[in-house]
């Protein structure tokens, strides 16, 4: 598949926290024609039954239903989510099955996220169905609550959306068979499109973005929970700062599901910050969000910066560019900082010993899979 255009008239909606499930739910409750919907992580709980039982109550007004969930990322609710789902007028399909033969298969994931309703609008993000992001878990800081972000949007660019999951579909079964939306542009609509990566075999989501790196002007600023990614990037992170664009990187605090993740990142903290990149961690609870703005361009969605996603996983982000939204996005990125503490060195430099080697292994590790990838 080709790398999608920039179409305009776009609407596009900032979501955060528990705002995303309130607008998922809504939208299943109130559609009339189709929902396709696509996810990796899933565990049972409120979230995951709440969002079963309204796909099951739109398949059972006539609504044409199709999910495609991860077989890995759903292994615990497979069952259920089979359950809910059988009835006229649903289908479910699950991502790349465990095999016997070969074993490196099983590694490739859909940790897309995305729900079209009507071909008319897609809710996306780095949310998935599992209790971890529910709202009544803030009071309890850093009790698992996991913040994230993403957008809702409407108009032409819903297409792209609906294509990239018709080709996900049809990779696990029969091709889909609904009609190909072609949604109407607002007149004071924003220009966007979608940005997706299919592992090593296409890996037009990274280049999109190191794109943008290598020509901003002004700011560069990341939001993501694994920052363990490619040389290339962190250069041009590098690069941007020391000609004077503001950098900065927010990360995971002690908060984290993969504190190896956490130790892997610091290794390359030391560096980032002596050429002037800003980095932060977040501090009250886990920051699951993937943001990523440059300029008056932002991406938003599913992609991590780690070196899965690149050569492994099914990843989706909507590309917005307009000054105003960016604004928008950046003055969200700031009240995160509020609850952040700044690196001003190198994380590990005080760190007890068993810490350093311990980052150590993990970065020999880290290594010897960049290197069997790109095999």
């Amino acid at each position: 598949m080709k790398p999608f255009p920039v179409v305009h008239g776009n609407r596009v909606q900032w979501l955060e926290g528990e705002a995303y499930y309130e607008a998922l739910l809504h939208a299943l409750d109130n559609a009339v024609e189709s929902v396709l919907f696509e996810t990796y992580y899933c565990r049972d709980g409120q979230v995951f039954r709440k969002v079963m039982k309204a796909l099951a109550r739109a398949a059972d007004r006539g609504v044409q239903v199709r999910v495609v969930l991860d077989s890995l990322g759903s292994a615990g609710v497979r069952a259920w989510a089979t359950r809910y789902l059988t009835r006229p007028n649903a289908q479910i399909r699950f991502f790349n099955p465990p095999q016997l033969r070969p074993l490196h298969r099983n590694l490739r994931r859909d940790h897309r996220k995305l729900c079209v309703v009507d071909g008319r609008l897609v809710l996306t993000g780095g949310w998935g169905l599992a209790d971890t992001w529910m709202p009544e878990r803030r009071p309890r800081v850093g009790a698992g609550y996991w913040l994230d972000a993403g957008v809702k949007v409407e108009g032409p660019v819903i297409r792209q959306w609906s294509v990239m999951f018709a080709e996900t579909w049809q990779h696990c079964g029969a091709p889909l068979d609904l009609v190909d939306p072609r949604p109407d542009a607002f007149e004071e609509g924003l220009p966007g499109r979608v940005a997706c990566s299919r592992g090593r075999a296409g890996q037009e989501l990274f280049r999109s973005l190191l794109a943008r790196l290598k020509k901003a002007e002004s700011r560069i600023w990341i939001v993501t929970p694994y920052f363990v990614t490619s040389k290339r990037l962190r250069r041009a992170l590098k690069r941007a700062a020391r000609r004077g664009v503001d950098v900065c990187v927010l990360v995971p605090g002690p908060y984290t599901d993969h504190p190896a993740v956490r130790l892997a990142s610091w290794r390359h903290m030391r560096r980032l910050i002596q050429s002037g990149v800003r980095v932060y961690e977040y501090m009250p609870s886990f920051i699951h969000a993937k943001v990523v703005l440059v300029d008056d361009w932002v991406s938003v969605g599913s992609c991590n910066l780690d070196h899965w996603t690149q050569f492994l996983a099914l990843e989706a982000n909507q590309e917005v560019m307009d000054g105003a939204f960016a604004d928008e996005v950046a003055s969200r990125i700031c009240q995160w900082l509020v609850n952040a503490r700044r690196l001003n060195q190198d994380p590990l430099a005080h760190a007890p010993l068993s810490v350093r080697l311990l980052a150590r292994f993990i970065g020999w590790c880290e290594r010897v899979l960049y290197q069997f990838w790109l095999a």
